[in-house]
């Protein structure tokens, strides 16, 4: 039973042997742990992708200086460092090529396995073309270390952009919502191409987007990525990616294009809001608080997000990965139609909810029908006042009249008549000659 003392020394002594297999270069994965040991299944799926990711974020390597050979490439400087590795801008001197080069720590064990799946990837990543990707045109490896290449774009990071919008006392909270919008359609269009290639991401964050002079955005870092045609659509048994931008099922080993379409989610939370919905920066505290508790809403740290644009995001960082949009073509739409003002898919419809959102599409003829509603409401109420007018003056003349025959009656002699043909007058219309005749 877990928690019993025999129950966690045995667990800690698996975990040991399989730490002590890892350092000797043997391919041991969670699936092979718990087929040895049944009776720890449960713990080995969950405890092992995380110690894995524990050690790969302490495995970034040493800052290489400038002038230093990387393969065909010669170090100018370091651009960004992060827990997978480090990039340099690079020149290729054969062809005085400029590239962004990204360098991972080699496997220490030297896992063939992993160095296969490393040449493997990095040629998958190769294949892309896409104008919001950045392209891998280059890979190797050596006894030291991996590395990758990438064209060099003159830009910013996407977490540079957020940082400077909201050191800001009060940004332009239209403009914030647009661009997100923008971003997002451009994020989303090419993660729907690269699944479309059976490639997953696997490692989304604002680091990983570049925003160009032009203000378009290009995912980088497709380093990490995991081709889904080899290894099939979901991969379970490694752990990779930052860990604060993890989905909930990454802590369980589980990848597929739900955990790419919560990290556009992520993305676009803290585009909005200025914070990543989990910010605390210990890993241990993110590996107890991301797959046990969901996060803030968009709107209480963020109010004036709409509503529907929140329900998007929302949506595509959803705890459940059953609870997410299927794909990324699904989101990109559901970007689309927040930005023109028309209903989401991601809430259910209402008579209402539709009626506000045709409202807000159509300003100009809601205007235009309101005036026209106006008009015909003024000139009904004009034409009914002037029937009662005429229909008043009528039963006024209809009055004379009869007060005229009345006094007439009373000339010739008969009183009764006259009597009658005033009794039978309206009340409203009788005044003094009524009461005198």
């Amino acid at each position: 039973m877990c928690g019993e003392p025999d129950h966690d020394a045995h667990l800690d002594d698996v975990i040991e042997q399989y730490l002590e297999g890892r350092r000797q270069g043997l391919d041991i994965t969670a699936a092979d742990l718990a087929a040895r040991h049944p009776e720890l299944a449960e713990d080995l799926r969950e405890m092992v992708p995380l110690i894995d990711l524990l050690e790969t974020e302490d495995a970034t390597p040493p800052s290489l200086a400038p002038g230093s050979e990387v393969g065909p490439y010669a170090v100018v400087r370091e651009i960004a460092r992060g827990g997978m590795g480090v990039v340099y801008e690079a020149i290729q001197p054969e062809l005085s090529r400029r590239v962004a080069l990204k360098v991972l720590p080699a496997d220490p064990a030297g896992n063939a396995h992993s160095g296969e799946r490393f040449r493997r990837e990095a040629h998958v990543a190769g294949r892309l073309e896409h104008p919001h990707i950045v392209p891998v045109v280059g890979y190797g490896e050596d006894a030291a270390r991996r590395w990758y290449s990438m064209p060099l774009i003159e830009g910013k990071g996407l977490d540079q952009v957020i940082a400077e919008r909201h050191a800001k006392p009060s940004p332009n909270t239209r403009t914030l919502i647009a661009d997100a919008l923008r971003y997002g359609q451009q994020l989303a269009d090419a993660m729907t191409y690269a699944h479309a290639q059976g490639v997953l991401h696997r490692d989304l964050k604002p680091a990983n987007v570049l925003v160009d002079r032009t203000g378009a955005v290009r995912i980088t870092d497709f380093g990490l990525c995991h081709d889904t045609e080899s290894e099939g659509l979901t991969r379970t048994g490694a752990v990779l990616g930052t860990f604060r931008y993890l989905p909930p099922e990454r802590f369980r080993g589980v990848s597929d294009v739900r955990g790419d379409i919560y990290g556009l989610g992520v993305i676009l939370y803290e585009f909005l809001s200025g914070s990543p919905p989990y910010e605390s920066s210990d890993p241990v505290v993110l590996a107890a608080q991301i797959p046990t508790r969901v996060p803030p809403r968009l709107r209480s740290r963020a109010p004036h997000v709409p509503a529907d644009v929140a329900l998007v995001i929302s949506t595509a960082m959803a705890h459940a990965p059953d609870q997410r949009y299927a794909t990324a073509d699904a989101l990109a739409s559901d970007l689309r139609a927040a930005a023109s003002g028309r209903p989401v898919a991601a809430r259910k419809p209402t008579i209402n909810y539709l009626f506000r959102h045709w409202l807000r599409r159509h300003k100009a003829v809601a205007t235009l029908a309101a005036i026209a509603l106006l008009g015909l409401t003024a000139l009904s109420i004009w034409y009914v006042e002037s029937i009662r007018a005429q229909e008043r003056e009528a039963r006024r003349g209809q009055y004379a009249a009869t007060v005229s025959a009345a006094a007439a009656s009373f000339e010739a002699g008969d009183p009764t008549y006259a009597e009658a043909l005033l009794r039978g007058s309206p009340r409203e219309l009788r005044g003094w000659e009524w009461d005198y005749f």
